[in-house]
């Protein structure tokens, strides 16, 4: 008998293949450069690593509240999502090798280069960030099929969506997406199950918040760094004094 969890496993693994080769087809397509199409290449100081653990921090913070969300509200029970604790549980050795790569890393990397790069960064150079980021993360829900399942992907790809777009690349929405993902998985896999009361939502929506609050504030303040200050010149702020207002040497005011 076929194991359910590896099974699971090669379809998570082949839709994701086909997920990214779309995404690659696509920036091909376009034209190069590939990195550039895709967001690989970064173009802008954007954050650094101190921005970047805020956003991933935030991620997991908003993933849990969503958690919370869909036990509160009774929905996680009608949706795909409550069988994959179950699948997971105990999974250890090659198993659990396998999950973390085809539940874990790959969509991270698949979905992202799909959502957040190919048609995010193309969307929000045509019509702005926010329709671009919000159109992206309508996508990324759709992915996912099972509609509880593409609501809550829906929320989460709105935030990964403004960490790609703070960051000035699609790495960024890359590590958040894949260090959750680890976490769930390996959470599952332990079988720790964490509190999904009202505290927990209101909390973890609250961290997420001020998570993307410093990591913008970051942002800006890169990007502010890059502007040039205004060239002082001895004679006046804005250069050179008009000739007609200029002393002559030797000159005085009587």
């Amino acid at each position: 008998m076929d194991d359910p969890l590896l099974a699971l496993c090669r379809a998570s693994l082949r839709a994701e293949l086909a997920i990214g080769t779309i995404a690659l087809a696509g920036a091909l397509l376009a034209g190069p450069p590939v990195a550039r199409r895709l967001g690989l290449s970064r173009v802008d100081p954007g954050l650094g690593g101190h921005g970047l653990g805020w956003l991933v921090l935030g991620t997991l913070a908003l993933s849990h509240a969503l958690d919370a969300a869909l036990a509160l509200t009774g929905l996680g029970e009608q949706s795909a999502l409550v069988h994959f604790p179950a699948l997971l549980a105990g999974a250890r050795g090659e198993r659990l090798l396998v999950a973390l790569v085809a539940l874990g890393l790959a969509p991270a990397v698949a979905e992202e280069l799909l959502c957040r790069g190919l048609l995010q960064r193309a969307l929000v150079a045509r019509i702005g960030p926010g329709f671009g980021i919000g159109l992206a993360a309508a996508v990324f829900g759709a992915l996912h099929l099972e509609p509880i399942h593409a609501g809550f992907a829906l929320l989460l790809g709105l935030y990964l969506g403004a960490a790609a777009h703070w960051a000035g690349h699609t790495w960024a929405a890359i590590v958040c997406h894949g260090v959750n993902n680890l976490t769930a998985v390996g959470l599952a896999a332990l079988a720790w199950q964490l509190p999904t009361g009202p505290l927990s939502l209101i909390l973890g929506t609250a961290l997420a918040a001020a998570c993307g609050w410093h990591a913008r504030r970051e942002a800006l303040r890169s990007r502010s760094a890059l502007v040039p200050a205004p060239e002082r010149h001895p004679e006046g702020p804005e250069g050179p004094l008009p000739k007609s207002l200029q002393r002559e040497p030797g000159s005085d005011d009587g």
